[in-house]
């Protein structure tokens, strides 16, 4: 009795040990599907995208600026007082100068863990 029940947990372990290892093997380094680097090289040839953060009340001033120098607006965050635009360096720098705008900045390359 002892020794049947001593070979059905040595069974046991040692199934469970081969299914840690096979499942580890399969999905660590698996280099079958390497990194899809499209997605990196796309966002480089993109126009940048600046967060242009406006002085409260002057929504209606930093619109009208950015609509006077073409800028495209991508998003608007109006809890934070901030537009995101899209144009070239020297336009978003004109468009800081306003005296309505608190400053810009340019939104940051974000990047997997895993590069």
């Amino acid at each position: 009795m002892k020794r049947v029940f001593l070979i059905r947990r040595l069974t046991t372990f040692a199934s469970l040990i081969f299914s840690v290892v096979l499942c580890g093997a399969s999905l660590a380094n698996n280099q079958g599907f390497p990194f899809d680097d499209k997605r990196l090289e796309e966002s480089a040839e993109q126009i940048p995208r600046y967060f242009v953060k406006y002085h409260q009340s002057k929504e209606e001033q930093v619109k009208q600026r950015i609509q006077e120098l073409g800028l495209d607006v991508v998003d608007h965050l109006p809890a934070q007082q901030v537009y995101v635009v899209m144009g070239d360096k020297e336009t978003i720098d004109a468009l800081g100068r306003s005296a309505a705008v608190e400053y810009t900045e340019q939104e940051p390359m974000r990047k997997l863990l895993s590069q």
